[in-house]
């Protein structure tokens, strides 16, 4: 059913799910890089650490099987995502994000106001 080289693939992203991105943030500030450098870096492992943060040590492979299945031409496999997507779980995790990202953006632009205040 899984052929070997998928499973050496599901391994390092369980791996990789599970490396410490927060600790690698503190570790990749302090070194010497040039400055737009740095800051791609920094915010690309940030990015990494928030997906883990919201989805678990097991977000790789969860997008792995899941980019998998949605590109799948199978018909039984679309007609099982249409089941799936379905779902009560679905829909109460879909107003889970709505409402988390909705409250970041909210805070995120009211600090920014306030900072642009204090400069101006």
């Amino acid at each position: 059913l899984l052929s070997r080289s998928f499973c050496w693939i599901m391994n390092f992203a369980y791996l990789f799910g599970g490396a410490p991105f927060v600790s690698g943030c503190m570790v990749l500030k302090f070194l010497w890089l040039p400055y737009n450098k740095s800051q791609f870096y920094l915010k690309a492992i940030g990015g990494i650490a928030t997906a883990r943060a919201l989805s678990g040590p097991d977000f790789c492979v969860k997008t792995i099987l899941s980019l998998s299945w949605m590109c799948s031409t199978r018909a039984e496999a679309r007609e099982d995502m249409g089941r799936a997507l379905r779902g009560k779980s679905v829909f109460i995790l879909v107003r889970y994000y709505i409402l988390v990202s909705t409250i970041i953006t909210c805070i995120v632009t009211t600090v920014t106001i306030k900072v642009d205040d204090v400069f101006l």
